[in-house]
């Protein structure tokens, strides 16, 4: 029996919609202080399933005790000044 861990960063779902303006200010300043938000991208909800498969799937004697999933960066473009 393997176990694995998969830990989604911030992912794009409906689990906040009917929370309060301040109590969603709180979450995302919380989550800036302790690193877990570096800006401001999201991940998809499919996106964590497929990992969740690639975990399922791999093969015999493979083991992935931790997947981290996060979002990237969009990449800026240099300024022309």
């Amino acid at each position: 029996v393997r176990a694995s861990i998969v830990r989604p960063g911030p992912t794009y779902t409906e689990i906040a919609i009917g929370w309060e303006q301040q109590a969603t200010i709180d979450v995302v300043e919380a989550a800036q202080k302790w690193g877990l938000i570096r800006h401001f991208h999201t991940l998809r909800p499919a996106d964590i399933a497929r990992a969740v498969a690639q975990v399922v799937a791999m093969p015999r004697g493979t083991h992935l005790p931790m997947v981290d999933v996060s979002p990237e960066a969009a990449i800026e473009e240099p300024s022309s000044d």
